[in-house]
């Protein structure tokens, strides 16, 4: 005898796979569900069963773990500020997500070998001194600072500092040291000071340089004022033997600026046989009478300065003329006697 069997429909059970009726048959999970079948007998139904399975949240790694990396949860990659790493670690099925950091090592400041650079940190530039440029480094993440230098190089004048010169050019490669380039003159010789001033620059400082007009003497002056053809008379004297007059023209950087230099001037010497004048010849108590006198040796200084006469003895005469000047006579007839003359006799 055929027992025709009941019939009954699958039907899920509370748990996770678990059948209240029908029989158990497993199937893929999904990512937030648990899945199976509950199948049923004698013909009955298969009920689909699925249950949630509970919300995941995300955690951040221990210290130990390296960065970007998560407990639980997937990583989510964030930008890093400049102290720290940053990422998230995303929650699954409603689950929070965590976000996580940590920070950087400390990086100390190091300075760079060029001005106002760094090798490590931050930039930050300071006043500058007269002699160095001065700025720090700063460090990172609690890292040290650097304090940082480089010497600057000091303009250095040319070799004509210092110097004298007759005439100098803008151009001579002497003013300046090389690689210090040079400006124009700042000043030029003129009337009264006899000075080329320029400056030389290197690493933003400047230097001031000078270097001197030589004084220059006029031959043959005809006066005190034009004795120099460029700087101030100074040091006149006349040698009282030779009769030559020297000077300087220049008084030197403490001075007018022109450098002195040595001037002298023979003066031309001439003799002259002068005849007296008539008043020379008196005629006092002589009414009447010719009166004689001798002529005058003179000697004449021309050529230097102011032309100078001055009376020298015969002797003096005769050794540069060979011949006595007192050879040559001045007459005078006197006029003849009359009563109350002062030509008459006592």
């Amino acid at each position: 005898i055929y027992i025709k069997p009941n019939k009954v429909n699958g039907q899920c059970g509370f748990l996770t796979n678990s059948c209240v009726a029908g029989s158990f048959r497993d199937k893929p999970d999904s990512p937030s569900q648990w899945l199976w079948d509950c199948v049923g007998t004698g013909g009955g139904a298969t009920a689909p069963c699925a249950k949630d399975k509970p919300p995941v949240n995300g955690q951040c790694p221990p210290p130990s773990w390296p960065v970007n990396s998560c407990t639980k949860g997937s990583l989510q990659d964030v930008p890093d500020t400049e102290s720290h790493w940053r990422w998230n670690c995303l929650g699954s099925r409603g689950g929070i997500t965590a976000h996580c950091s940590r920070l950087k090592p400390p990086i100390n400041g190091q300075c760079g070998s060029a001005t106002n650079s760094c090798v490590a940190g931050t930039f930050q530039d300071k006043p500058d001194s007269s002699t160095q440029y001065l700025w720090l480094c700063l460090g990172k993440n609690g890292g040290s600072t650097a304090q940082c230098f480089r010497n600057r190089i000091q303009p250095q004048c040319g070799p004509a500092n210092g110097k004298s010169y007759d005439y100098l050019s803008i151009t001579n490669s002497d003013l300046c040291s090389p690689g210090n380039p040079g400006a124009s003159f700042t000043q030029t010789p003129h009337s009264g000071d006899g000075r080329w001033v320029w400056t030389c620059h290197n690493d933003g400082l400047t230097v001031s340089c000078t270097a001197f007009q030589n004084g220059a003497c006029k031959a043959n002056p005809t006066s005190y004022s034009n004795a120099c053809q460029r700087g101030t008379l100074d040091a006149l004297s006349q040698d009282s033997n030779s009769r030559r007059w020297t000077w300087k023209c220049g008084t030197g950087s403490g001075g007018d600026g022109y450098s002195a230099v040595d001037c002298s001037c023979q003066p031309t010497v001439t003799y002259s046989c002068q005849k007296p004048p008539e008043s020379s010849l008196d005629c006092t108590g002589k009414c009447g009478q010719t009166v004689q006198a001798d002529y005058i040796p003179m000697k004449i200084e021309s050529g230097c300065f102011e032309t100078s006469t001055v009376n020298v003895s015969d002797t003096e005469y005769q050794a540069h003329e060979g011949t006595s000047c007192t050879i040559n006579k001045a007459t005078r007839t006197c006029p003849p006697c009359t009563h109350g003359s002062i030509y008459e006799s006592n």
